[in-house]
């Protein structure tokens, strides 16, 4: 998927990490393209990462704009910007784990942090 979506792109930009908790393990991957007209509040870029634990949309989208915040909304590439951007977290609970909000906004936060220092490289 993650070569898919490359277009001018010269590598692909990828990152994967897990926890483990009591409960079971918890999974978090993202990729994404883009790498020109990238400013800050984001330019012509894709990013997607997806998590299986288990988190109310309010929550997962209170941590995700703080995500964004923190990273792809903190980068630029070339000084021009695009209305083309799009940052998409899906999050289908499918561990049945449920990490305090803390742990897991953390966990989005190095994963857009990756993903977006990837992009500006």
């Amino acid at each position: 998927a993650a070569q898919a979506i490359m277009t001018t792109d010269l590598v692909e930009k990828t990152v994967a990490m897990e926890v483990e908790t009591e409960q079971g393990i918890v999974r978090m991957g993202g990729m994404a393209k883009g790498s020109g007209m990238i400013a800050p509040n984001m330019a012509t870029m894709l990013s997607y990462v997806t998590t299986d634990a288990q988190v109310s949309p309010l929550d997962w989208q209170r941590m995700l704009s703080s995500a964004a915040n923190q990273s792809f909304n903190q980068i630029t590439v070339d000084g021009d910007t695009s209305t083309n951007d799009t940052l998409i977290a899906l999050a289908n609970g499918a561990s049945g784990v449920t990490l305090p909000d803390k742990q897991l906004e953390s966990m989005l936060v190095q994963c857009c942090q990756h993903l977006a220092k990837s992009i500006a490289r």
